[in-house]
């Protein structure tokens, strides 16, 4: 007997109050016969074989709003925040301190303004000054404590109207940072043979897969951690990429990144995992385990420094991939704005459609990427 159209008149039943006194009245509807927790329709069925119950599911700290806040972001995003209410806790405090165990929401607006001033002030000292903050730094950890003030309010710990006095005491400062310096293509050219020089060879593979992934497809160095093995398709020829705010988007392989990439793999194997993992020393891959999106920016560090590249400021992974679908590391004369995400994965800036612009979003989105110099003229 089908049990839907029983549910169905015990519900209506329920509702109009004629199933009191009934049996299995502290039910919401049943199935044919005495109704019981096996039947479609109970209240409160069991949960499946397997999955996670309320006492097993992971709490969220609860010691202080900051702490919450924190708990409440990305994984991948909790060690920068941290810093970020650290920093803010310095400046605050004029020592170190804990910036998840600051009750934020209890300073009052006077004080977080003389802290966002303090922040403020460390962004114009000179460039060469070790204490000196970027814009970018003072504007996270300013958003860092806005956060913790709305999670503040969220729990109910304060009112609308001191919300909004925080919130404004920690605006914005406002400013731009100079981009990062672009590399090229012949310092690029320099990081691969630098890899390609390592003694270990699993080593230099991995390390000329890494470069590829950064330089050829354009990845964050978190997302070159995170990419796995699930995630690439060598006959389709691309890479599933999660990006920043959980956006995911495909990037195309192409030259020398599919050749750099399926040397790694030979010498990885195609067990499931990071596609990245660390090597031992005696060239033996851990392919259980991956790197972190640290362990990516320090090995560039170190390539940049086997490749000679520290007469200056160490290249960051972020500068070397500033722009991959420019030609020659060169900007261009003006920005393109195409309709959807972009190549880079941030959101794209949408307009209505003109007259004659049509054709070149079209040629824009068909611009091919740049190459990795990867086994061309004897550079890797």
């Amino acid at each position: 007997m089908n049990a839907a159209p029983v549910c169905r008149i015990w519900s209506l039943l329920a509702a109009s109050g004629l199933t009191a006194g009934l049996p299995g009245s502290g039910y919401v509807a049943g199935g044919p016969g005495p109704l019981s927790a096996q039947t479609p329709c109970f209240r409160n069925p069991p949960p499946a074989q397997g999955a996670p119950t309320l006492s097993e599911t992971p709490s969220i700290p609860t010691a202080t709003p900051a702490a919450r806040h924190v708990a409440g972001t990305a994984k991948g995003s909790r060690a920068s925040v941290r810093a970020s209410l650290n920093r803010a806790a310095r400046a605050l405090a004029g020592h170190d301190a804990d910036g998840e165990r600051v009750p934020w929401h209890t300073r009052p607006p006077d004080t977080l303004a003389a802290m966002r001033a303090a922040l403020a002030d460390r962004a114009d000292l000179p460039t060469d000054h070790p204490d000196r903050l970027a814009v970018a730094s003072v504007n996270a950890s300013l958003a860092a404590v806005r956060g913790a003030v709305r999670a503040a309010w969220l729990a109910g710990d304060m009112e609308r109207d001191a919300l909004e006095r925080a919130t404004a005491a920690l605006r914005r400062v406002p400013g731009s940072s100079a981009p990062g310096r672009a590399l090229s293509p012949a310092q690029v050219g320099r990081l691969f043979r630098a890899a390609a020089a390592g003694r270990n060879p699993a080593s230099a593979a991995r390390d000329a897969a890494l470069l590829a992934m950064l330089f050829g497809l354009g990845l964050r160095r978190a997302e070159a951690a995170a990419a796995t093995m699930e995630d690439l398709d060598a006959e389709a020829g691309t890479l599933r990429v999660r990006g920043k705010g959980r956006r995911e988007r495909l990037a195309h392989l192409a030259g020398g990144t599919v050749r750099a990439l399926a040397d790694w793999t030979a010498v990885r194997g195609a067990k499931p995992g990071p596609i990245l993992a660390p090597v031992t020393k005696g060239g033996e891959p851990l392919s259980g385990r991956g790197m972190s999106g640290q362990a990516v920016a320090a090995r560039v560090r170190t390539l940049a420094a086997r490749a000679g590249l520290r007469e200056h400021r160490p290249p960051r992974p972020a500068p070397l991939v500033r722009d991959p679908a420019t030609r020659g590391g060169k900007r261009p004369r003006r920005r393109r704005r195409l309709h959807g995400p972009r190549l880079d994965g941030h959101h794209a800036h949408i307009r209505p459609p003109g007259r004659g612009r049509q054709g070149r979003r079209r040629r824009d989105a068909r611009r091919p990427l740049r190459r990795s110099p990867v086994g061309r003229g004897g550079e890797h």
